[in-house]
């Protein structure tokens, strides 16, 4: 039997509708190439018995290409009872099985010089309809050979040639098409329906499109970044295959989740206009239009261009966006991306529209414009009402300004404030100096500049300089927890900058409290957004008023000044670790130095000693006050213990409390190593009036 090559699907299916009165008609085919699919090692039997209406055909392929798509079936066979329902109509219904493919049903009917095809797979179908457009050729039953009657070129055909209709198709299916267009991305569930034109234009492209709808869509990629779970859409798409490709779709999209990076969206019922324009060859795409519309929630429109081959793909991104809503949007679309950055559970409202341009260097532009926002931490941390304004960072020059009516940071109450900004260099700085009302006093800006990391190094910087004006110690204490402090708080920190993780407190910082000063230098303080944040600092304090200090202790009355160090003090986790401290009372000062009976108790306990040359602890109850003439303690912390020290000591212990006039008293202590929680617990009893009391 003789072989060739068949240009065209439609002469061989021709071939086998003619009236011919044949028994057995058998072709062999070495390739067959359609506008659609190329076939190799084809061959056909048709077996129709003299007399009768219906016969029985198979057809075998060793290999079927459907075009670029990714679809390749191996050693299929087709078998199927030919029926001719009219003198140019010829159907046949039968069993399609491949090496690579579940077996199916597939039902082929001729009509008038059209071909139809529908294959169906449980609940699932696939249809094809394509016109023929080539002369037909005859089949001699007796040498049961095809004998062509003229030319077999078909036309090259267009956008129109075939139509596609799909019903309740798995999307599962479609992972060859995508494995072409998408390399990392999989299905993982999903139904399809759709009835697209499929064809090619005369210059070889392969063009489809139409209506499609999706339902419990699933996708997934192997890293991760990008996944969708039981998302139903529907809409129209466009796609085409040849010297560029190109992908055109528009989709209202309902309900189920959607991850993108470190943004989980669980989408509404509600519909969501979605929309884009891919385009591109080879490692180069544009994505000349992406549209998602979640009316009066969020909605985005950007351009962007990509190459599939750099170590950052996205080469560039121009970006728009609204945020009508931040109560509707934030647990819709940023709850997951605000627990990334330690914000979890963040209330909004209020709106917010913005600007973000990319390039291969990294952001170029960002502006957001808040207005009547609200934001509210999960952990009150911080706060802020009425936050309106337009925030702006460029390249370029550029002005901003940014106010709040409201606002708090860890329970401190701020002011309305307007702060006025300046931008250049993707960098952010005052503009002018800012006051901020704070705690019936003020905080004052003069300087504040931050950097992007591209421009400061490892990481972001900023750099801030601040004054404290006569700030209401009670109104500090209460927001921070601390004991009731009096008085006003008044300081300069001339420099604070923070990179790397790392808050450097630059220049020292001075303070005026008690009525007296404190000084702290060397101060660090690494991760302190992190885990385990780590301080150290160098704390010196001079003159204070001991009455108010030890009054907002609850440690019992005394009067006089203090002055000493905290040296080489580490804390980890905001827990002490390390230190050098030292107290002792001044000598020089005009000021009645006096001690209650309470203070003595609670210095002898912790202190671990007792009372000497004085008093007798019985008679110690009689008088509510004692002079002394020096008071004197120190702890030097490493490996969870204390040393103990005082005014002087040996191996009878150390002096806390040097007595002086009548009554007078001194306390001894006589514990040299204390363990840090015992000593802790003492300090806490003493604070708290859990002292023993002296019978």
């Amino acid at each position: 039997m003789r072989k060739f090559v068949v240009r065209g699907m439609l002469p061989l299916v021709a071939a086998l509708v003619s009236p011919a009165h044949a028994r057995v008609a058998e072709m062999q085919v070495d390739t067959l190439v359609t506008p659609l699919a190329t076939a190799e090692g084809i061959s056909v039997r048709l077996q129709w018995p003299d007399g009768r209406d219906s016969g029985d055909l198979v057809l075998q392929a060793k290999r079927l290409v459907i075009g670029e798509s990714g679809y390749a079936f191996r050693n299929l066979r087709w078998t199927c009872t030919a029926t001719r329902t009219a003198p140019e109509r010829l159907a046949c219904d039968g069993e399609l099985r491949a090496a690579n493919a579940p077996a199916s049903s597939l039902r082929a009917q001729w009509t008038a010089g059209q071909l139809e095809l529908q294959l169906t797979q449980a609940k699932s179908t696939v249809g094809l309809v394509g016109p023929a457009r080539a002369a037909s050729p005859t089949v001699d039953a007796a040498s049961a050979r095809t004998v062509p009657s003229g030319s077999t070129t078909p036309s090259a055909g267009n956008a129109s040639d075939w139509t596609v209709a799909v019903a309740r198709m798995p999307a599962a299916w479609l992972a060859p098409l995508l494995a072409g267009l998408w390399p990392d991305g999989s299905i993982t569930g999903g139904t399809v329906d759709a009835t697209w034109s499929v064809g090619t234009r005369s210059d070889g492209t392969l063009v489809a499109g139409g209506p499609l709808a999706v339902a419990g869509l699933g996708i997934d990629t192997a890293d991760g970044t990008l996944a969708a779970a039981s998302l139903d859409a529907g809409g129209r798409v466009h796609l085409q295959w040849g010297a560029t490709t190109r992908i055109d779709a528009d989709l209202a999209v309902r309900g189920g989740e959607l991850l993108a990076g470190a943004v989980y969206a669980n989408l509404p019922e509600t519909p969501i206009d979605v929309g884009w324009t891919l385009a591109g060859s080879g490692t180069a795409w544009a994505l000349e239009r992406a549209v998602w519309s979640d009316p009066g929630v969020f909605d985005v429109q950007a351009t962007a261009a990509l190459d599939t081959e750099a170590d950052a793909a996205l080469r560039a991104l121009d970006a728009r966006f609204a945020v009508p809503d931040a109560a509707l949007a934030t647990p819709r679309y940023f709850e997951s991306l605000l627990g990334s950055v330690g914000l979890a559970g963040l209330r909004a409202r209020g709106a917010l529209r913005g600007r973000v341009l990319l390039d291969a260097g990294g952001l170029r532009q960002l502006e957001l414009a808040p207005s009547a926002l609200d934001l509210d931490d999960a952990d009150r941390r911080f706060g802020v009402e009425g936050l309106d304004g337009t925030l702006r960072l460029t390249a370029a020059d550029g002005d901003s300004t940014l106010g709040w009516r409201a606002a708090h940071v860890h329970g401190i109450a701020l002011g309305a404030t307007r702060l006025a900004l300046r931008s250049g260099g993707m960098g952010l700085a005052l503009a002018q100096p800012a006051t901020i009302p704070a705690l019936g006093g003020s905080i004052v800006l003069p300087k504040f500049s931050w950097r992007r990391a591209a421009d400061a190094g490892e990481s972001a910087a900023f750099d801030l300089a601040l004054t404290l004006r006569d700030i209401d110690l009670r109104q500090l204490s209460a927001a921070l927890g601390w004991p009731a402090f009096s008085g006003t708080l008044s300081g300069d920190i001339p420099g604070v900058r923070y990179a790397d993780s790392v808050i450097d407190l630059q220049g020292g910082l001075t303070l005026r409290l008690f009525d007296g000063s404190m000084r702290i230098d060397a101060l660090t303080l690494e991760r302190p957004f992190g885990v385990a944040p780590t301080m150290t600092a160098a704390i010196a304090f001079d003159n204070l008023d001991l009455k108010p200090l030890t009054g907002a202790f609850g440690f019992g009355e005394i009067t006089g000044r203090l002055g000493g160090h905290v040296r080489g003090l580490r804390l980890v986790d905001w827990t002490p670790v390390a230190f050098d401290a030292r107290f002792e009372t001044s000598t020089s000062a005009k000021d009645p130095r006096r001690i209650s009976q309470r203070a003595v108790r609670d210095l002898t306990e912790v202190g671990g000693g007792g009372i000497a040359a004085g008093l007798q602890a019985q008679v110690l109850k009689v008088f509510q006050t004692f002079g002394y003439a020096r008071i004197g303690l120190s702890c030097t912390l490493a490996n969870d213990v204390c040393r103990m020290g005082g005014l002087d000591g040996g191996d009878g212990g150390y002096t806390i409390v040097e007595g002086a006039g009548l009554p007078r008293v001194t306390v001894v202590g006589h514990q040299r190593q204390v363990d840090w929680p015992v000593l802790v617990a003492r300090l806490k009893a003493a604070t708290e009036g859990q002292a023993p009391i002296i019978d």
